[in-house]
């Protein structure tokens, strides 16, 4: 492939000039070799292949393995009278001049209707040459090939203008090596943009044999030739000897003719492309899938023909370009419609967010829900005010693009007056309008900064207010329980106080009765706690804030005690004198002391309770229960209060 003397250097022949009775293959050999389309690079030209070092070669290839395959015997052609007025131009000029013109094009010029006709080889040969010497014909004369074996397989694709022409060279090598290992017959050429097209239309044209050949000696004359050009001549069962055949003729690759090679010949180009651009730092992806694939609601465009695009370079409208301009304005202002519908539905989602949150405010007695609901309806008049000049702002320049896309491909010394006046009025809607509507949605984004920051102030106080009421509610529980009366705490049943539940190791509760059980004296010593300055105390709150004045009245007090488990039990004290409630909070001793330890009877223990006290200075617990069965009620006792815990906590 790098041989010298073949890609890499400038050609020495020129083209050679077009004989007129070539074949297709050969003809787009020619097509893609011009003399003015190839990529060049000091004396590099972008033009590559293993079928021969010189045009003529390439050519006489083309011809050769056209002469070798099955050939069609009829082919359609549909002609037009109404399409490609310049063309009738012609053959009525030629009409009057006594010129020949082919039958069925004289036909329908006459009759003035669209036909369609089968021609044979020489009729097809004979429309040919006219066509050629007529000039373009547009759509006016569509030929319609029949079923016949495929000679040429034509690959154009896209390359990034970014590259340098040496890494575009690299990436029509790397993809065109595949082609080489499996012995296919190939030619390729990078075509640059000249002055009619765009100056980021780099493309590589590759022409490609489906059929794998190689270059070897001939038998008889031993000359190097293709393989498909050794022919010999074979006897059949009835020894006739006119048939001819080609014994050394590779077969077909049929999988180039599968719906699925061109897929995968995109994404394996897509690839290499890729590749080369994360070489070269480029921030730029090529995505092989189609507009299907990808989820996008968009249609195919098909490709302007040359000849169509010359003459909208040079202002001249065409049925191709009219078309096509047709579609892609469509396309556009159904994208536009589409994002202001996104834009829409989401104003609409945040507005009904921010009400939800208002109205969760005012359930909750927040004070600050009025304000919150003013914030909300600003930011509900500054969004519409956003996406109003977003949409304004679209269609301004949507506008002034149309004005102006056919006066752009006119060079500006051919502008027409009407072309210049559309070209001055977009220029306006450009400077002006569109000025005007980015500073509305400048300012519209101001105010929805700022109207974001007043609601993330509302949604802080929202969540202060949520704490306090919360933290109010438990004091007001815990004020309750020290305002039963006393005679009522032994009736009232353990499972009809929810707020035991708030015992467990995580909650609040637990963890003042944790730090009431770290702050304990001594077991066998009495030490009185206030459960309400206890709470204040755990939340930080001093004596004189707003919220001591939460604390509740004295009154019957809850004892609580820390069982032989170390877990924390809250229960109702059974009865007392006064003097005896007001040392609300009592530790029993250690799992290991004994319970009735005198001087300090556990009141809150129903146990101990019902057992006779002993009196001051007694060496035992209880005189009518032994030590065994008063430990087997405590254990008892102790699985009943863990029962009650798992309860709660489910």
């Amino acid at each position: 492939m790098e041989r010298p003397g073949a890609a890499e250097t400038v050609q020495k022949h020129a083209v050679p000039p077009d004989p007129g009775n070539e074949t297709d293959a050969a003809r787009s050999q020619r097509y893609i070799e011009r003399e003015s389309a190839p990529e060049r690079e000091g004396e590099t030209v972008a033009s590559f292949g293993n079928i021969g070092d010189t045009i003529e070669e390439r050519i006489a290839f083309w011809e050769a393995i056209e002469g070798c395959e099955r050939r069609s015997r009829t082919r359609k052609v549909v002609i037009a009278p109404y399409q490609d007025p310049d063309f009738w131009d012609v053959v009525l000029e030629r009409i009057n001049n006594a010129e020949y013109v082919p039958g069925p094009i004289l036909e329908a010029f006459w009759q003035s209707t669209e036909s369609e006709v089968k021609l044979d080889s020489h009729q097809m040969v004979d429309l040919d040459r006219f066509l050629q010497s007529a000039g373009d014909h547009g759509r006016a004369v569509r030929i319609l090939t029949g079923r016949a074996g495929r000679v040429q397989t034509r690959i154009v694709a896209e390359l990034p203008h970014e590259l340098t022409p040496e890494q575009r060279i690299g990436i029509a090598r790397s993809y065109c090596r595949k082609f080489e290992e499996e012995g296919h017959p190939y030619w390729a050429v990078i075509h640059a943009p000249d002055a009619n097209n765009d100056r980021r239309n780099y493309h590589v044209h590759i022409n490609l044999s489906e059929r794998p050949a190689k270059k070897m000696k001939h038998p008889e004359t031993g000359k190097f030739v293709w393989d498909f050009e050794i022919v010999e001549k074979v006897r059949d069962k009835h020894r006739h000897s006119g048939r001819l055949r080609r014994p050394f003729m590779q077969s077909r690759n049929r999988t180039m003719s599968a719906r699925s090679w061109i897929p995968a010949e995109r994404a394996r180009f897509s690839d290499i492309m890729n590749s080369a651009l994360r070489d070269a730092n480029v921030d730029k992806f090529y995505d092989p899938r189609s507009y299907e694939e990808m989820g996008i609601e968009k249609t195919a465009r098909t490709r302007i023909p040359p000849h169509a695009y010359v003459k909208e370079r040079r202002g001249e409208p065409t049925p191709e370009g009219l078309d096509q301009a047709t579609e892609e304005w469509n396309e556009e202002a159904k994208r536009l419609v589409d994002k202001q519908r996104k834009f829409a539905a989401a104003s609409m989602h945040s507005v009904k967010f921010h009400q939800s949150f208002v109205n969760k405010m005012r359930a909750s007695g927040f004070s600050g829900a009025i304000t919150a609901q003013r914030h909300a309806d600003q930011w509900k008049e500054a969004s519409n005010r956003l996406y109003s000049a977003i949409g304004l702002r679209d269609a301004a320049r949507y506008m002034a693009d149309r004005l102006i896309s056919r006066a752009r491909l006119v060079p500006a010394t051919k502008l027409s007056l009407a072309q210049k006046l559309l070209a001055a009025v977009s220029r306006d809607i450009r400077l002006e309008d569109e000025a005007a509507f980015n500073r509305l949605i400048k300012a519209a984004n101001a105010d929805i900064n700022r109207i974001n920051a007043a609601l993330r102030k509302d949604v802080v106080n929202f969540k202060k207010h949520l704490i306090l009421s919360r933290f109010q509610e438990f004091i007001n529980d815990i004020a309750r329980l020290h305002q039963l009366p006393a005679g009522q705490h032994s009736e009232a049943p353990r499972t009809e106080m929810p707020h035991f539940a708030a015992l467990r190791p995580n909650s609040l509760l637990g963890e003042i009765v944790r730090q009431e059980r770290q702050d304990a004296p001594v077991a066998g010593s009495v030490h009185a706690h206030d459960p309400v300055s206890r709470t204040a105390k755990a939340f930080s709150v001093e004596r004189g804030s707003p919220l001591e004045a939460m604390r509740p009245d004295p009154g019957p007090r809850h004892a609580t005690r820390m069982t032989n488990s170390g877990k924390a039990d809250l229960s109702p004290s059974l009865g007392g004198s006064s003097a005896q409630d007001k040392s609300d909070i009592r530790f029993s001793p250690d799992a290991g002391s004994p319970v009735g330890e005198p001087g300090h009877a556990p009141e809150d223990d129903p146990v101990a309770a019902s057992a006779p006290q002993q009196p001051s200075g007694s060496a035992s617990g209880s005189a009518d229960i032994s030590e065994e069965e008063r430990r087997k009620k405590l254990k008892k006792r102790r699985r009943a209060i863990l029962a009650q815990r798992k309860g709660w906590e489910r």
